[in-house]
């Protein structure tokens, strides 16, 4: 029964440790996270108004999409404030629509953030996100091309070398064509000097 006892005991101290030792994790994360800075209000919604501006297009139909990618380039061209030039150029660099231009998009991005001082940490985050996409997407494109490129010209140097194949095909067919007709040409020689021989032969018989 003691040594019952004593074991309950142990288990309970040591439970009673490791609740000690959660309870000063728990402080000691909740310590770290007071540290960090508390983010804006104002920075989530600008965010949220952003990415529901990239989902209604990414949902719309094609007419949906170009109507508001129209809407959003109108609205950076006539009040051209940060928050509607970087909608624009969000726009701009989202894929799967007909209004998507990933350079057009990078250059944008690229004269926002040359002035970083101007945006709000949000702003800048979203911005940075969407030039990597874009920068990742030309860099795709480009590889496209040259890839496209490099099998072309392979496709090419092989129907050159076919082209070539063919012209000497067909030169050689010609000389054979010329050589049997020469030949077919002295067959027929041979063929008449020899109806002509067999003829005086017959001759000479009928009248010796």
């Amino acid at each position: 029964m003691r040594d019952g006892r004593v074991g309950r005991a142990l288990a309970f101290a040591v439970l009673l440790l490791a609740g000690c030792n959660v309870v000063d994790d728990l402080g000691s994360r909740r310590r770290e996270a007071d540290a960090l800075p508390q983010p804006d209000p104002r920075d989530a919604a600008m965010v949220a108004s952003h990415l529901q501006t990239l989902e209604s297009i990414a949902r719309g139909t094609p007419a949906e999409q170009a109507e508001l990618a129209t809407l959003i380039r109108q609205q950076a061209e006539v009040d051209p404030t940060l928050f509607n030039r970087l909608r624009h150029a969000l726009v701009l660099g989202l894929p799967g629509h007909a209004s998507s231009n990933p350079v057009t998009a990078r250059d944008a991005l690229g004269e926002l953030l040359a002035s970083p001082e101007m945006m709000r940490p949000a702003e800048l985050a979203i911005a940075y996100v969407m030039l990597h996409e874009v920068n990742a997407r030309i860099a795709q494109a480009g590889e496209n091309q040259r890839a496209a490129a490099d099998i072309e010209r392979d496709e090419s140097v092989r129907i050159d070398a076919l082209n070539r194949r063919i012209q000497a095909q067909g030169v050689e067919n010609a000389r054979l064509r010329q050589e049997l007709t020469e030949a077919l040409k002295k067959l027929e020689a041979v063929a008449t000097l020899e109806r002509n021989i067999a003829e005086r032969r017959n001759g000479v018989e009928r009248n010796p």
